[in-house]
């Protein structure tokens, strides 16, 4: 992958943006909606934007629907067979909750055991939030979302590069291999990923310096924060995108032994059946409030 740091600064920093102070509404945990839609099947995921125009996606087993809050949905092919099996992934691990924050709400309908933290739940917000520019342009856009682009090569020909997207998910790829390999940020990294770019403003590092024997490495951060980066910001977070490079690298040879910065791999899930022709009738509105429990607040995009 070819290292534009001017260029790929300015592709970082035309996506969207987030707001923190989300409110969990007290009480039980939240019964699943257990709705099942023309074209989209069981419903898990139902999350509505604030920023305008306001937008409702509808995510399910079978397919996702998405359009104006309050207005009629169309389905939406789900434009590569990973986000099929991610929603899979998502249902599986967590328990049902609902998060709001401003205007935008999150409701999640899960079988899974585990009580999603607030970072899982942003990341299923991010998620949302990137399915849907993906349905409106019908493809994968490798820029979308884009949080930390590292580059590291030299005269020699080795390179290897990694992306880390405000989803959670983080691409490696290098010249000594072909392919892509990627993985998901556990939950304590994705807060850490969360509060760099929610609390450092952009920018370069690195360039063709490096120690004795090692290759020089480049970071381009796009962080939203109003805070400077120090010198040991930007030092972290080199010295994590390069770890997150070497264990993504090391599951060409199997999983790892004990995986530090990401979620463990997850057996591919099933082809999931999607359904393209529009339903004939709007999606209904998101189910009634349903109480949840009170985990810390959640950092829902807007």
């Amino acid at each position: 992958m070819k290292f534009g740091s001017i260029l790929a600064l300015a592709v970082l920093l035309g996506c969207g943006g987030s707001e923190p102070g989300a409110r969990e509404s007290a009480g039980r945990p939240p019964r699943s909606p257990q709705r099942v839609l023309p074209g989209v099947g069981r419903v898990l995921i139902d999350w509505t934007r604030a920023d305008e125009p306001r937008q409702r996606t509808v995510v399910g087993s079978a397919g996702a629907a998405l359009g104006p809050a309050g207005g009629p949905l169309r389905l939406a092919l789900f434009v590569s067979p990973r986000r099929a099996e991610e929603v899979r992934d998502f249902a599986s691990s967590f328990a049902p909750f609902r998060a709001t924050t401003g205007g935008s709400e999150l409701v999640f309908a899960g079988t899974g055991r585990a009580a999603a933290s607030s970072a899982e739940r942003r990341m299923i917000a991010e998620w949302c939030r990137q399915l849907a520019a993906e349905a409106a342009v019908g493809r994968e856009n490798p820029a979308y979302g884009l949080v930390l682009s590292w580059h590291r090569g030299g005269g020699s020909g080795a390179c290897d590069d990694l992306s880390v997207y405000r989803t959670g998910e983080a691409h490696a790829s290098s010249c000594a291999w072909e392919g892509e390999l990627a993985g998901r940020l556990a939950a304590g990294e994705l807060r850490r990923l969360y509060a760099w770019f929610d609390g450092l403003g952009a920018f370069q590092a690195g360039g063709d310096e490096a120690p004795s024997g090692a290759l020089p490495a480049r970071l381009v951060f796009a962080g939203r924060g109003p805070a400077e980066a120090s010198a040991a910001d930007r030092a972290a977070i080199a010295d994590f995108a390069a770890a997150l490079d070497r264990e993504l690298a090391a599951r060409r040879t199997g999983p790892p032994a004990a995986p530090r910065l990401l979620r463990p791999e997850t057996a591919p899930a099933a082809a999931v059946p999607i359904v393209t022709s529009p339903p004939s009738s709007a999606v209904p509105p998101p189910p009634e409030s349903v109480p949840s429990a009170s985990p810390p607040p959640t950092d829902l995009p807007r």
